[in-house]
């Protein structure tokens, strides 16, 4: 049997191994002093005014995904409520012009998965599925370098993550299984930043690249489908054959993220990123379609996101942004020797918490949020004449997202269909400084 080579993340942690275009800051860009700037471009460590310590999760969703397949009637699913404030707090200590900062997982960090009425087409006949599983953070370390001279500020970043990853596939009406999913996976990934603040106060310019990308998958995907095709992988008349292999790929330089910031004046700042990341032509999927193993349909993709940040009082700022996503997956094409592109397996890894599978594209987001300062502080600085730095302690923010995305796979596509995703959310930024 062809080996299954899976765009998989099965854990919490990896989602932050791969930032878009769309963070989790009401503030956000790639040109900001703060630790969530750092993790975009670890030059910004560098140019934290102090140590602090910041924790950006969403703590509430309503989310409504709709899904259509030629012939079959149309499935909605919606889900709203508090959410699980699943986040990486970001950390940089400030000594003298440098900036230091990291973070390690508590291993045997679970996240469990029951999602119910998922549905999926199989062998050309829609289906329903619950989702029955869970996802294992093994080991999750993040470690971050900034120095600045002067004007200009360079940095580099590391992450190391490994998880495990299991998951069934059952017909919501009942019985065995029609998927079993078990694996493990590592990924180590290295980034290099460089920050100009080429009129300090009013213009500045980042640029950040992945000089190293490495991940290892070892991934089981079993099916009694399998047992169907040249025999299975356990062999002929194998009712439940077994597809995967343990697979390492390399894909360096595959993204490079750059930004701007510019205050039109003291009230008025604008921020704009741009991210491009080059696809990684050598992946493979398991085709639920055609029931063999084919190259993955990905596409280069530049995300951009726009931000103005307007100050309407001491401690007090108001923000608005948009962003925008295109797909990295494409339609694929129908046969044995075609390409693997959207279809059942993305929609069940989109259900799938904590950025084990990535998310619908293309997306368009839209937000606004306020930011507050609290607990009011002050440095005196060593002099007679030197003038006290005066700062806020805490600063919180939260504000409101709206996302929409909408895909559709026309006849000549792998799996014609059409989906849209639409989610309200309300994101809590905070932000303590020592």
């Amino acid at each position: 049997m062809a080996r299954a080579r899976y765009a998989l993340v099965p854990c919490l942690a990896f989602a932050a191994l791969a930032p878009r275009a769309m963070a989790q800051s009401i503030i956000r860009g790639s040109v900001m002093g703060t630790p969530e700037g750092a993790a975009a471009n670890p030059a910004n460590a560098g140019f934290v005014d102090r140590t602090q310590v910041q924790f950006a999760p969403h703590l509430f969703k309503t989310e409504s995904y709709r899904i259509r397949y030629p012939g079959f009637e149309s499935s909605e699913q919606g889900d709203s409520g508090i959410q699980a404030p699943l986040a990486i707090p970001r950390f940089i200590a400030k000594i003298g012009n440098l900036g230091v900062g990291g973070i390690v997982a508590p291993p045997g960090l679970a996240l469990p998965v029951e999602i119910k009425r998922i549905p999926v087409i199989v062998l050309k006949t829609l289906n329903y599925f619950d989702i029955n599983g869970e996802a294992t953070v093994n080991m999750f370390a993040n470690a971050v370098v900034g120095y600045r001279f002067g004007n200009l500020g360079l940095g580099v970043s590391g992450d190391f993550a490994s998880a495990g990853f299991k998951a069934d596939l059952v017909p919501s009406s009942g019985g065995d299984p029609l998927v079993s999913i078990n694996g493990s996976a590592t990924i180590i990934n290295v980034r290099s930043g460089v920050r100009w603040d080429v009129v300090p106060g009013r213009f500045a310019l980042g640029v950040s690249v992945v000089v190293l990308k490495s991940s290892s998958l070892d991934l089981k995907f079993e099916s009694p489908l399998l047992g169907d095709v040249a025999g299975g992988a356990g062999g002929e008349g194998d009712p439940g054959g077994q597809a995967g292999k343990p697979s390492t790929t390399s894909n360096p330089l595959d993204q490079i993220q750059f930004g701007v910031q510019l205050a039109l004046s003291q009230k008025v700042r604008l921020l704009a990123d741009g991210l491009y990341t080059r696809a990684d032509k050598s992946q493979t999927m398991f085709s639920l379609v055609d029931l063999t193993d084919k190259p993955r349909d990905v596409h280069d993709t530049f995300a951009v996101s726009g931000n103005v940040v307007l100050n309407v009082a001491d401690g007090r700022n108001l923000s608005v942004w948009v962003a925008h996503d295109p797909a990295r997956i494409g339609k694929g094409s129908q046969g044995a020797d075609g390409l693997s592109g959207f279809g059942t397996l993305d929609v069940v890894m989109t259900k799938l918490p904590g950025g084990v599978g990535e998310p619908l594209l293309p997306r368009t987001s839209f937000g606004a949020g306020a930011q507050f300062g609290f607990m009011p502080k002050s440095d005196k600085p060593p002099g007679k004449k030197a003038k006290a730095v005066y700062y806020y302690a805490l600063t919180l923010a939260t504000g409101i997202v709206y996302e929409r995305a909408s895909l559709g796979i026309d006849e000549d596509g792998e799996l014609p269909g059409a989906y849209l995703q639409t989610s309200t959310s309300i994101p809590v930024d905070i932000t303590y400084k020592f």
